[in-house]
């Protein structure tokens, strides 16, 4: 078991790696389901300090079907923010459809997964940023290579990220979420429950994060 722990870890981050190796300027990832590993938040903070301007979108506590998938995730957030990383969680308030798949039902969550490059190159596919979903050559993707087509998609994710989603920051040294649209801003887990954040904090402690 630690063999593959290790073999899947390395191979995601060494797609990561890879991938930020070859961007230029910006890197936008919307992922529902995202555990970057420490590895792979090393290769995200190492970007980040050289001056790639990336974005981070996924789903909240509230907003995640998965909540042990979320208790894994929290233990990296930290170390992205500091390292200027923009990260936005999406709102189980969410109330548009768009084409994040951030739908109007009374629980909304991101679907979508895709990264933009450079403000060029588009991937729309089936993979999350998760160790399950570390062998990407079982996943699929469609690479679209229209700049015309990605700078529209980028205009106008600050306004879906606006209303539709948390910025997380770091307020007197703690994680926090700031309601963009209202100003409003929350110290934990904004619209998900007690038994879910204590799901997700157990989960976090279990040693799962290879079946994530």
């Amino acid at each position: 078991m630690p063999d593959k722990i290790a073999t899947q870890e390395s191979q995601l981050v060494a797609n990561l790696s890879e991938l930020l190796a070859n961007v230029d300027n910006s890197f936008v990832l919307i992922s529902p389901y995202f555990v970057p590993t420490k590895s792979g938040t090393k290769a995200l903070t190492d970007a980040a300090k050289r001056g790639i301007d990336i974005t981070i979108v996924t789903n909240s506590l509230a907003s995640n079907d998965v909540f042990a998938v979320h208790g894994w995730y929290a233990k990296y957030r930290e170390d992205l923010v500091k390292a200027g990383i923009k990260l936005w969680e999406v709102k189980a308030s969410a109330k548009i459809k768009s084409k994040w798949s951030l739908t109007g039902s009374s629980r909304a969550s991101l679907h979508a997964k895709a990264m933009m490059i450079d403000g060029k190159t588009l991937f729309v596919g089936s993979m999350n940023w998760d160790p399950r979903s570390a062998e990407l050559n079982t996943e699929m993707a469609v690479v679209i290579e229209q700049p015309e087509y990605v700078q529209k998609s980028l205009a106008q994710l600050p306004k879906q990220l606006r209303e539709n989603a948390y910025k997380i920051v770091i307020k007197d040294g703690d994680i926090a979420w700031v309601d963009m649209e209202t100003g409003e801003e929350f110290d934990s887990e904004p619209e998900a429950s007690v038994w879910r954040k204590m799901g997700a904090w157990f989960s976090g402690i279990l040693p799962i994060e290879d079946q994530l």
